[in-house]
């Protein structure tokens, strides 16, 4: 992922947690795309002033991912999710073959149950 979109990812997850100056420059930034110059002349500050709130911001962001791990705990959820929509293809796409090799059937059934479990016990 490249660093705009992770940062504009962080920003979805933490940016309540940032004072409302930060937001206001990261939300200018990253979803109006102004530069730092528009942002500098819409804010009323100088353009450095801009680059510091918006790196500090974004180190901050980073900081609270560091500790909290939201970001990855959404990715690994994405991750399991897609690969239990896996299996259930799988085993819809198999089980007129399977019914009579129960055992395959329940593995993949078993499978996705402990996916969905780890799931479950990360909330």
């Amino acid at each position: 992922m490249n660093q705009i979109a992770e940062e504009s990812l962080l920003f979805d997850f933490y940016g309540s947690l940032l004072t409302e100056k930060k937001q206001r420059v990261m939300r200018l930034y990253h979803e109006e795309n102004m530069s730092l110059s528009e942002i500098a002349s819409d804010c009323g500050i100088s353009r450095a002033a801009v680059y510091d709130s918006l790196k500090k911001a974004e180190k901050q962001l980073q900081e609270y991912e560091d500790k909290l791990g939201m970001v990855r705990s959404y990715f690994r959820r994405i991750e399991t999710l897609d690969e239990v929509q896996k299996d259930l293809r799988r085993l819809k796409d198999r089980l007129p073959e399977l019914s009579g090799d129960t055992g395959e059937a329940a593995h993949l059934i078993r499978g996705i149950e402990e996916r969905l479990s780890a799931l479950s016990e990360e909330e």
